[in-house]
């Protein structure tokens, strides 16, 4: 047995040093060589699990292999443990090939075994798997149940790593359910315990959900940074997962979406030089399935043909239904192109069957869409009305936002045909309410995003100012024995020191601020209704709408208030750059507020409301009248906005000794004291009594703009009784000047 051993010993290392292998694979050959002369039975089925184990990522066909031959034995032998493990390994295997349903059979087995030998340790690994299938066949909820079981047992081990891991997954599972905030929160957990560990396999994991999570906010430069330091971290790892052609694949589709469809085709061309050296099959048939989307795109059917008919196979070699799905959908719509709309419409009903097979209600929404759109092209109208509703149904009830999006923009195209102007017009406001609402969430998303973030740098700018001073009480302790004034020397030194991070901190946390805050002002308040205003545009050229007189009437109260929001907005902008000149000058109370109000009362006209102002004296302010104007109508457009048809408005001034009260009094539905605790941080969006839109902006303006104009500004109101604005105005003396 000795002889044996030296020849095996001999043989081994001349094999390692001859060839260049990775530890690993180095590893997989010396436990292959061992299991050849292996006699005991319990030792071969301990000697095929760590193949198995070893070869998870790289080959999880070859886990499956190993993973069975070990159950095999260890069932002849009534090894319990061994059987729990074979057991989870074949669930892992089954994970990584995505037959997540395969994977949670084997792994309940496990489960099973391990609960019965109560071993914890075994049962956390299952739960964690478990969840993780959940995770990718969409059920949120059983996720979350055996994440936190998982969790448990392995905080109770003090297990980093697969803490670590949990994290990563509960943030895929808060993503999949639109939490993005949450979802970014955990992943960011993960991918910093993977640094602290200077494990770059996971962390490379963790980039790749972070930028798929980042992706999904359309936050795009953000989903490339994280994509590209996976991608290198995989690259210097030498591919041991088969993982590079889907990262090059991730990084092709954000360019993609972010309709930058040349810089795309270069990432997938990079995966598709890969297809002959990768195991992944996962990877090439994504890489099929991603460049046949891009010939299709680009109108050039027959390319798209050849490469979705090899991502179909890919995928149906792999009982991949949902991916099968989606390629069949592809593939119809190539046919439509080439104007073999009958043949499209089978390949259409042909992956609606898949879809349905799979439970994948957004690729069935997907295809009736696709379906209405080729029905249409054979001028089947009222077809092509009753796919769209199909869609439209699937749509609602997952919330599918980009879709619903589509339908209603064919539905509108449909109507048009049929001369229905009524109903073509009422979809038409749909998508853009649509691409209002889609345009806000995404940047909720990334302004809570942006907003982790900040509290990122914040906490470790915070420990990095705890490292320093903790650095200098050591370096005091050290020189206790130096001398009473050099120790006096050294802390004023460190204190100074210390005094000038605590500055450079606040600092930051200032510019942060108004960074965040420019940054939320634009875009919630700006963009959104320009973008609506760009797509009706787009909608009355590309559609050619009849009824431009209705479809203008329709929209002009969104104009009005993407006009007054701008100036607001120009206002607001100047007053924090510190650009905005406060020219005061002695003015006529009354001329200048019944100046101001004139606009309004064909407005307030419109919901039967009226607007009473009755001064009794001529009084002079000394005020900006630009600012003070401004204060006005914000504070005028609101009452009229929150108070019902038929209401009342009136116009209040109250003298004292130095200033004046000017207060905007209304009837209207009132503010709840939780709102009016928010209502001045620029944050309070809410709708008017007729769905009016607010920005939030116009409060917080109207708050620095009296400030400013040396008064101050507040709000009474009881909900469902009215609301009460006043402000104060400085009065004006003798000797300043009358403005003209």
């Amino acid at each position: 047995m000795k002889n044996t051993a030296k020849i095996f010993l001999i043989y081994s290392l001349t094999f390692i040093f001859s060839t260049n292998l990775t530890a690993q694979t180095t590893k997989i050959f010396l436990l292959k060589e061992e299991l050849k002369i292996e006699k005991k039975e319990k030792k071969q089925v301990s000697l095929l699990i760590q193949i198995a184990e070893l070869f998870l990522t790289e080959s999880p066909d070859s886990t499956l292999k190993y993973s069975s031959e070990a159950l095999s034995i260890s069932n002849n032998l009534n090894l319990f443990e061994s059987n729990a493990k074979s057991y989870l390994l074949l669930g892992k295997a089954y994970n990584e090939k995505n037959q997540h349903q395969d994977a949670l059979n084997k792994i309940q087995l496990s489960e099973n075994i391990y609960r019965t030998l109560k071993n914890n340790t075994g049962l956390g690994h299952c739960y964690f798997q478990k969840s993780y299938a959940f995770t990718k066949i969409g059920k949120s909820d059983s996720c979350a149940i055996y994440l936190d079981k998982s969790i448990e047992i392995f905080k109770a081990a003090n297990n980093k790593l697969q803490l670590a891991t949990i994290d990563r997954i509960r943030g895929l599972n808060f993503w999949s359910m639109g939490e993005y905030r949450e979802g970014v929160f955990f992943t960011n957990k993960a991918i910093e315990t993977y640094r602290q560990l200077k494990d770059s396999i996971n962390l490379a994991k963790g980039l790749n959900t972070r930028g798929a999570i980042l992706w999904g906010l359309a936050s795009y430069e953000m989903a490339l940074k994280d994509f590209f330091e996976s991608l290198y971290l995989k690259e210097e790892l030498g591919d041991r997962d088969g993982q590079i052609i889907i990262a090059y694949n991730n990084i092709g589709f954000v360019y993609q979406d972010w309709s930058l469809p040349e810089e795309a085709l270069v990432y997938f061309k990079k995966a598709e030089k890969m297809i002959p050296i990768s195991k992944n099959k996962l990877g090439i048939a994504y890489t099929y399935l991603n460049l046949g989307t891009y010939f299709l795109n680009q109108n050039k059917s027959s390319k798209a043909l050849e490469l979705l008919e090899k991502a179909k196979n890919g995928y149906a070699a792999m009982d991949d239904i949902n991916g099968v799905s989606l390629v069949k959908i592809r593939i119809a719509q190539c046919y439509s192109i080439d104007g073999n709309l009958e043949l499209a419409k089978t390949a259409f009903f042909d992956a609606i069957k898949d879809a349905e097979e799979s439970k994948n209600n957004h690729r069935i929404a997907l295809a009736y869409y696709q379906l209405s759109k080729n029905e249409f092209a054979q001028n089947q109208m009222q077809q092509s009305i009753s796919y769209s509703l199909k869609s439209l149904e699937l749509a609602d009830a997952g919330n599918y936002k980009d879709l619903q999006y589509l339908i209603y923009k064919h539905l509108s195209l449909v109507y048009e045909e049929l001369d229905q102007a009524n109903l073509s017009l009422k979809m038409l406001q749909k998508v853009l309410v649509l691409k209002d609402e889609i345009y806000h969430e995404r940047i909720a998303g990334q302004s809570q995003i942006m907003e982790l973030t900040r509290e990122n740098e914040k906490n470790e700018f915070e420990n990095e100012l705890l490292k320093t001073q903790n650095i200098s009480k050591e370096k005091t302790i050290r020189n206790q024995a130096v001398a009473v004034i050099i120790v006096v020397f050294l802390l004023a030194v460190i204190s100074i020191y210390n005094y000038s991070l605590n500055k450079k901190k606040k600092d930051l946390q200032v510019a942060n601020q108004a960074k965040d805050k420019i940054f939320s002002i634009v875009s919630h308040d700006l963009r959104g209704p320009v973008g609506n205003l760009n797509s009706m545009v787009e909608l009355m050229v590309t559609q050619d709408v009849k009824d431009y007189r209705r479809l203008l009437n329709m929209f002009k109260p969104v104009i009005t208030n993407t006009y007054n929001m701008l100036e607001n907005l120009l206002v607001w902008a100047k007053s924090n750059l510190g650009k905005l000149e406060i020219r005061g000058a002695k003015i006529s109370l009354n001329s200048t507020i019944k100046e101001t109000i004139q606009p309004f009362l064909i407005v307030a006209d419109k919901k039967s409301i009226s607007i009473e102002f009755k001064p009794k004296n001529d009084t002079s302010v000394f005020a900006d009248v630009v600012l003070f104007q401004s204060i006005i109508r914000n504070l005028l457009n609101n009452a009229i906005k929150f108070t019902n048809e038929h209401g009342a408005i009136k116009i209040l001034v109250e003298e004292s000794k130095k200033q004046v009260k000017i207060s905007i009094q209304d009837n209207g539905v009132g503010i709840s004291g939780k709102e009016q605790e928010t209502m001045f941080n620029g944050s309070h969006h809410t709708l008017g009594t007729n769905k009016e839109k607010g920005s939030g902006l116009g409060l917080l303006l109207c708050k620095e703009l009296a400030e400013k104009n040396g008064g101050n500004l507040w709000v009474k109101s009881i909900e469902g009784k009215g609301s009460t604005f006043s402000f104060s105005v400085p009065l004006a003396n003798s000797s300043q000047t009358e403005n003209n």
